[in-house]
């Protein structure tokens, strides 16, 4: 059970925003998924690109802003005697050959001058994060497997092309899910004795079908692509002192930084004595968590933490708002509170 809990006294501070956009589904037609670029205007001037064409036309990327699609129809049962797996074992494949309805996935060259480098383009399988191992090979008089993570990683790892070159592979995967994978391209410069590397690129494959989302895995599909070191449930990519789960049982933009308080904090008078109250409202469409408030002495040292038990709970079309009491007065010491929020497994 994955639990956040969000410290609180009496405020919480707030900082800094963001925005993000949704990524790029690439599900048919041609694309130059490692598409090479060199820009002497950038830091780095060889880069690793996606171009790819649209219902609107042909677009440049990054690789992070885009998710190629690999259909269930693409998976394909192993024959006998193939470097590929043992006979009889399913893998899901982006052809090197053109299929309707399909990604027809290229490694592009052909915008590098053909006098800029001494010799062939590197390019490097770095990472590969997902359900399953991931292979790349050519299909000509028999198979040329470039890359295999069965046996993680290494400098054998790898594909060249020639500046002004465009080729085509098969890109395979051992089970369905959601891959990262990762490449780095590296060539050097006629008349230098140095490479030059470009920046690590990280893609992103959905291999159909997709495991069933949780609602949390839901909300966090809806701000990032998979795999995405911002979405985790204790991340927070707007500096706003609210984890990810936090905002998700908020019902607050993960990405927007929020100026309110998620518990709200109050007080009541009985018998000549102040007691606090505290209410959190938890979002509708958060049904895989708790959320509970603790009542403690000091955030520092052994000392003794209560639970609060809920005194009323309110349905609204939003969500269900609770509210807290502390049954002890408020002393003259205070008191710190917790909101803490846990997902439901």
């Amino acid at each position: 059970m994955k639990k956040i809990i969000l410290s609180l006294l009496l405020s919480l501070p707030v900082m800094a925003s963001s925005g993000a956009e949704t990524p790029l589904m690439i599900t048919r037609g041609h694309v130059d998924l490692l598409g090479l670029e060199w820009d002497t205007e950038q830091e780095e001037p060889l880069s690793l690109i996606v171009e790819t064409e649209t219902p609107d036309g042909e677009i440049s990327c990054p690789p992070e802003d885009c998710v190629v699609v690999c259909p269930e129809s693409m998976k394909m049962s192993l024959p006998e005697g193939t470097p590929l797996g043992d006979g009889g074992d399913w893998l899901w494949i982006l052809p090197q050959s053109h299929y309707e309805g399909v990604p027809f996935v290229g490694i592009c060259a052909e915008d590098i001058p053909s006098d800029l480098f001494r010799d062939s383009i590197r390019i490097q399988l770095t990472g590969v994060e997902g359900p399953g191992n991931f292979l790349l090979w050519q299909s000509t008089s028999g198979i040329d497997l470039r890359m295999d993570s069965r046996d993680g990683f290494s400098s054998g790892d790898y594909l060249e092309i020639q500046a002004g070159a465009h080729a085509h592979y098969n890109w395979g995967f051992t089970s369905p899910g959601v891959y990262q994978i990762s490449f780095r391209a590296h060539a050097t410069k006629v008349g230098e004795s140095e490479p030059i590397y470009s920046p690590e690129a990280l893609y992103t494959f959905h291999v159909l079908p997709l495991p069933e989302l949780s609602p949390f895995e839901t909300w966090q599909a809806i701000y990032w692509t998979a795999g995405d070191a911002e979405a985790a449930p204790e991340a927070d990519p707007d500096r706003d002192g609210l984890p990810n789960l936090v905002e998700y049982a908020a019902g607050t933009h993960p990405l927007e930084k929020d100026s309110a308080n998620p518990l709200s904090i109050g007080f009541i008078r009985k018998e000549g004595e102040r007691y606090c109250q505290l209410s959190f409202s938890k979002s509708a469409a958060a049904t895989d968590c708790s959320c509970e408030v603790i009542a403690r002495d000091s955030l520092s040292g052994d000392n003794t933490e209560e639970i609060l038990k809920p005194i009323s709970e309110e349905t609204g079309e939003k969500g269900i708002k609770t509210l807290f009491e502390d049954p002890a007065p408020l002393s003259s010491k205070g008191k710190f509170y917790q909101l803490k929020v846990s997902l439901l497994r």
